[in-house]
């Protein structure tokens, strides 16, 4: 098709092909021609010379380390150890036993000796049982007999009314010496009663 065109048509389409492409060379090229390529270039800390850390970075540092270091422990005086006391305490086992004796009746199977040699320096001596009344019926009595001596030890009568299991305890006063102790029981209204676990025990200074 081109043959049957004018010469001058021909040449006029070959000028404006070789303008454009003169000016696509100028547009999409010419910048990056012109554009001065940057060398990056890799620069390492000499390996014998610690790094730089400025001083803000510095400061971070060693304000995590103070948060995340625990702190030390406060040492606390150590106590001293307590002081023993000189006097002691002691029990001296007496039994148990019943009866449903309206007076009192010594119970044989709960006696036992003191001596009060044995304990130098008593503060205290306390009577101590454990006392049962399975019906309720009337009131139970307890005393601590000195056989020895003959006489009951003063002070030392304990009771309670009505039903149960209780413990009491009186404040008493030994006689010198080596002595039989004994419990002694009634029942006011002749009913079964029981003394368990009766037992004198000494403070010394």
């Amino acid at each position: 098709m081109l043959q049957f065109l004018p010469k001058y048509v021909l040449f006029l389409l070959f000028l404006l092909f070789a303008v454009n492409l003169l000016f696509l060379d100028i547009v999409f090229f010419g910048d990056r021609a012109t554009q001065p390529r940057t060398a990056v270039s890799r620069v390492e800390a000499p390996l014998d010379e610690p790094s730089v850390c400025p001083g803000a970075c510095t400061a971070l540092i060693a304000g995590i380390a103070k948060e995340t270091t625990p702190s030390a422990a406060v040492s606390s005086p150590v106590p001293s150890q307590p002081v023993k006391p000189k006097g002691g305490e002691f029990y001296i086992p007496l039994g148990s036993g019943m009866t449903r004796s309206t007076e009192y009746a010594e119970i044989t199977g709960a006696e036992a000796t003191a001596d009060t040699g044995k304990y130098p320096g008593i503060r205290s001596a306390v009577f101590q049982v454990v006392l049962t009344n399975p019906t309720g019926n009337g009131t139970t009595y307890a005393k601590l007999v000195d056989v020895t001596n003959k006489h009951d030890v003063w002070f030392s009568e304990v009771s309670f009314a009505g039903g149960g299991t209780v413990v009491k305890e009186a404040p008493i006063t030994l006689d010198p010496g080596n002595n039989l102790y004994r419990v002694a029981l009634r029942s006011t209204l002749g009913y079964d009663v029981y003394v368990a676990n009766a037992r004198i025990r000494i403070e010394t200074e």
